[in-house]
């Protein structure tokens, strides 16, 4: 048997592993099949460099297949992958191959703020799912669209369609998926009422990535709006999940989220290491958009430390790369951040106008600060009254409402 025929086979073999492994990845063997595909990877790499000289449909289904798996591992290495395959122009004769790919590039690129570019992406694989009649796949590309969007109408518009598809098609894994985003787009007792909805599926489901993922979300809701003991029970239970799983992205998230507890509690030291071993595992992952994230509260914690130079110079990095990458409410909240430091550096009329923007942005993308935020936010607000006297106080605020976010970026930056 020749060279050609056996990596032809083992092609074949691993195009029909990754069919299984998709499908395996969000049940109740997720945790052995992940452990099993990670043992692979150097075969998976055999089959995927194979299908780039002889399969490229192949290559677009194997790459597409194994999204969880470069969640977990290596998303700049899934895509490459998906990358190389959709550049080839036989991808096009492949409507299905394609549209798949193209879902999963889209979903990995926003872990690498290319926002953009996933827009069109998912706009284009959620057009070939729709010609293919490929209900499924549109219900995928809706929920990844409206996560995308940073509009929180739309963004419920488009969860709203993905869950009627779901519940009409009877499909319980995807119902969950709708009923997570849906409860991303509320606040308060409506966000719970669809995120237990959505947990009790996922159960049903088998899908503990999922559960864990939406249990660190539940739980940083639950404690930014100042119930502390509920938000330590769900974290407990993401991460006794996550012991069996070992998932990446998971980890990012609960250090995070017990950064955050740690830095409400002003345990500011042990915030720091939780949001620095957030940050590496980030890194090593590729996950650009969690690590910003990340710096962004190492720049809060700067400053209820009074280091005002390296809370500046953190808040001050990430404020342009969240305006570069559009994504505006990172930009809002470390605006935010920056509207307290210039409190302690006694330029209220800038904090003063700062908060003004935040307030009006905040409106208009329908973006409600959690409790303890707006309290934060409140301090500001009162430090900047007894300093100004309210008509000064009232004209700066209008000033603030006024700017473009170009111009509050612009603002703040020039103000060192």
């Amino acid at each position: 048997m020749n060279e050609e025929t056996i990596r032809t086979r083992h092609l074949k073999y691993y195009l029909q592993l990754s069919e299984q492994a998709e499908l395996a990845l969000r049940g109740p063997s997720q945790i052995e099949w992940m452990a099993r595909l990670n043992d692979e990877r150097d075969n998976i790499r055999a089959a995927l460099a194979w299908a780039d000289k002889t399969n490229a449909e192949a290559g677009l289904y194997i790459s597409s297949g194994l999204k969880r798996v470069w969640e977990n591992f290596d998303l700049k290495e899934g895509l490459y992958y998906l990358s190389n395959f959709l550049q080839k122009p036989e991808s096009n004769i492949y409507i299905k191959a394609r549209a798949d790919a193209l879902y999963v590039y889209g979903f990995l690129l926003v872990y690498m703020q290319q926002f953009l570019e996933a827009r069109s992406c998912i706009n284009e694989c959620l057009d070939l799912y729709r010609t293919l009649g490929d209900q499924q796949g549109e219900i995928d590309a809706r929920l990844s669209l409206g996560y995308i969007l940073f509009d929180a109408t739309k963004t419920r518009e488009l969860s709203e369609q993905a869950l009627a598809l779901a519940q009409a098609l009877g499909d319980t894994w995807r119902q969950a998926n709708a009923l997570f985003h849906l409860g991303g787009c509320y606040n308060g007792s409506k966000q719970f009422t669809f995120w237990e909805q959505a947990i009790s599926l996922f159960r049903q489901s088998g899908d503990w990535h999922s559960l864990a993922d939406l249990l660190v979300r539940y739980g940083q809701s639950v404690m930014l709006n100042g119930d502390i003991k509920l938000a330590e029970e769900k974290f407990e239970e993401a991460a006794q999940l996550n012991h069996e799983l070992n998932d990446n992205i998971i980890k990012v998230n609960l250090l995070y989220a017990h950064g955050r507890m740690a830095l409400i509690l002003e345990k500011y030291g042990q915030a720091r290491e939780y949001y620095l071993e957030s940050l590496e595992v980030a890194h090593e992952l590729g996950d650009d958009i969690g690590a910003l994230w990340c710096q962004t509260h190492l720049g809060y914690i700067a400053l209820r430390e009074s280091k005002t130079a390296e809370s500046y110079a953190t808040l001050a990095k990430t404020t342009q790369n969240f305006h570069k990458d559009q994504i505006i409410i990172g930009v809002i909240f470390s605006l935010e951040g920056m509207a307290g430091l210039f409190i302690a550096l006694d330029k209220y009329f800038i904090a003063t106008r700062l908060v003004g923007h935040a307030d009006a942005v905040r409106k208009k993308i329908g973006d409600v600060r959690p409790h303890l935020e707006q309290a934060d936010v409140n301090k500001i607000t009162a430090a900047c009254l007894t300093k100004m006297g309210e008509a000064a106080f009232s004209d700066a605020y209008d000033e603030g409402q006024k700017m473009t976010l170009d111009e509050a970026v612009a603002l703040a930056l020039k103000e060192n």
